[in-house]
């Protein structure tokens, strides 16, 4: 295994602070700005920082102070295949086999020294992540004073970490935090879902939930929904918000202009685009506005979007830019290219009001990030009721709506109260930017392995309760 780091302190010996997450989503999206997040919290606080990854990473984007390990050969977030297939055969076969002597004699412990049982075998030839985890564990020295964190967890790195929680050796374990989210969260998809319930089952099983593993969610909903099973105990753990994010200034425009109303990220059905040609016109054909406003309004959604014909998958999508292109331009400013990080950060450090339509079937559990960047920035937001943008939302620092004309009457309620608003989020942004401290979190996080260690230590049963 190649070492991946451009600066390291040999001298000093630390704790280590290990990130499992293989493929880091091709390096896009906010697996990776999540994992370079808590990276530079972990760092801040003296310990040595490591990423397991997969062979495909590109180590030149690593940060100086991270050691990058290539040691998986392929991508959690890699379609499998006919591989997911095997896996859910083996899966099943096991339930239904799992009080049959054959089944028994096959899942049993043998000497290690010869072989492993044939079952997990062909396991790990199906799912090999649990093989490589071990051998990272064991070449890297990584022990029972350090800390792995699996940051999207799903069902095959669930069934790869209790593999590994299996095969022995539990007191030279490091303390392993999984998180999971909506996203690569199988429980909530239908590949998976069904299997999760068994997993957490060994999980509780194995003897080590509490005392060197613990499990956290990135929503109250998601929490909900895995303790509802009575398995294990799941713990609500945030997106955290960057550094870098944190220290931008909240500028507002509206000072001698139009309010700028903002709809950003993609044009995706879920995120609410469909709506918004109906919303506009609502509030367009208000006549108690007390200020003018305008719309700026993400619209990219797919590379075919130059082909004069869409696809018949995007046909209403198009429809819809086509109908937001009909209001006057000094009204609705559509941005149809793609935006990098520093312009999609200035598009909402911009904003006045950030609109966020959602779908609250998909954003009834699932976060959004929009929503948590938009609150620390201060900027009052009008988000679906029922979703988890609404746990943003405290009486005078946004609007709930559902209906096309709910949304323009709550826009319209920022708009004649704009001062008030702006005041009550500003104050409301203060606490967010505390809870969604990276710093914060990784903090809490160790403090509740330690607290767990000290109980555990002392003789006492494991609690999670009170840290988060």
């Amino acid at each position: 295994m190649k070492q991946r780091i451009r600066r390291w302190d040999d001298e000093r010996v630390k704790t280590k602070f290990v990130i499992i997450d293989p493929g880091l989503k091709n390096l896009g999206g906010h697996n990776y700005t999540l994992a370079v997040s808590f990276s530079a919290a972990a760092y801040a606080m003296g310990y040595e920082v490591w990423w397991l990854c997969d062979h495909n990473f590109r180590s030149e984007v690593v940060p100086k102070y991270i050691r990058a390990e290539k040691v998986f050969p392929i991508s959690y977030y890699k379609k499998f295949n006919i591989r997911w297939g095997l896996v859910r055969i083996y899966d099943w076969l096991a339930d239904w086999a799992g009080g049959k002597t054959l089944w028994k004699f096959a899942t049993e412990q043998v000497d290690q020294a010869t072989s492993l049982p044939w079952g997990r075998m062909i396991f790990r030839h199906l799912h090999p992540f649990a093989k490589e985890i071990e051998m990272a564990l064991k070449n890297f020295g990584i022990g029972p004073a350090d800390h792995v964190f699996v940051t999207t967890a799903e069902y095959l790195q669930y069934a790869a970490l209790i593999e590994v929680l299996s095969t022995g050796g539990q007191k030279d374990l490091p303390f392993f935090h999984v998180r999971t989210c909506y996203d690569e969260s199988c429980a909530l998809n239908k590949r998976f879902g069904a299997r999760l319930p068994s997993l957490f089952r060994r999980f509780r099983d194995c003897g080590l939930v509490g005392h060197k593993i613990c499990f956290y969610a990135e929503t109250p909903a998601l929490v909900a929904h895995f303790s509802s099973w009575n398995l294990i105990p799941f713990k609500v753990f945030g997106n955290p918000v960057p550094q870098e994010f944190l220290k931008m200034p909240a500028p507002f425009s509206h000072i001698g202009k139009p309010l700028t109303i903002v709809f950003p990220g993609q044009a995706r059905i879920e995120k609410g685009y469909l709506r918004l040609p109906r919303i506009v016109a609502a509030l367009q054909a208000r006549k108690d506005l007390s200020r003018p406003v305008r719309f700026v309004l993400q619209s990219n959604f797919r590379k075919s979007d130059k082909v004069d014909r869409p696809p018949w998958r995007d046909r209403d999508r198009y429809e819809a830019r086509e109908s937001l292109r009909a209001f006057p331009e000094e009204f609705v400013q559509l941005v149809e290219q793609p935006l990098s990080n520093e312009e999609y950060y200035a598009s909402i450090a911009d904003a006045d009001i950030v609109l966020l339509p959602y779908d609250v079937d998909i954003y009834g559990v699932r976060p959004s990030m929009i929503a948590l960047e938009a609150t620390v920035l201060g900027k009052p937001v009008v988000v679906t009721s029922g979703t988890t943008l609404a746990d943003f939302v405290e009486p005078g620092t946004g609007e709930t709506a559902s209906t096309d004309f709910e949304f323009a009457e709550g826009l319209a309620r920022i708009i004649n109260a704009y001062d008030t608003y702006r005041t009550k989020v500003e104050a409301r942004a203060a606490t967010i930017r505390h809870e969604s401290d990276p710093c914060v979190l990784v903090e809490r996080m160790v403090a509740q392995a330690t607290a767990i260690n000290e109980r555990a230590c002392a003789g006492e049963a494991p609690s999670l309760v009170g840290l988060f």
